[in-house]
């Protein structure tokens, strides 16, 4: 439903980190519509858009729920991981950096 939607959720980098662009993708079961990608193109301009032919830094997996939920800021990556809700393949510390630095809005 939105091809660039800007930014309401914020990734807080680290002076020191990977070299950007970064596309985090969710990939939510259950539902038909494709795939998620949070992008960080620089520290000031980061968006969301649906997941397109470019190639995910890190893919997250989980359900409708828990994608609503992590998207609003009302569950944190961390404890759906915990739970087993969320679970992700890719690039190891971009990963924990989404895990600790998200914030939904």
């Amino acid at each position: 439903r939105y091809s660039h939607r800007p930014r309401w959720w914020d990734i807080v980098l680290p002076p020191q980190h990977s070299p950007l662009p970064v596309r985090f993708r969710f990939t939510v079961s259950g539902v038909t519509a494709p795939g998620t990608d949070f992008v960080v193109a620089t520290p000031e301009e980061q968006y969301m858009e649906a997941a397109g032919d470019a190639p995910a830094d890190v893919t997250f997996r989980c359900d409708a729920q828990t994608f609503v939920l992590l998207a609003y800021g009302r569950l944190r990556p961390a404890s759906a991981l915990s739970t087993g809700t969320l679970t992700y393949e890719g690039n190891q510390a971009w990963a924990e950096l989404f895990m600790r630095s998200y914030m939904g809005g």
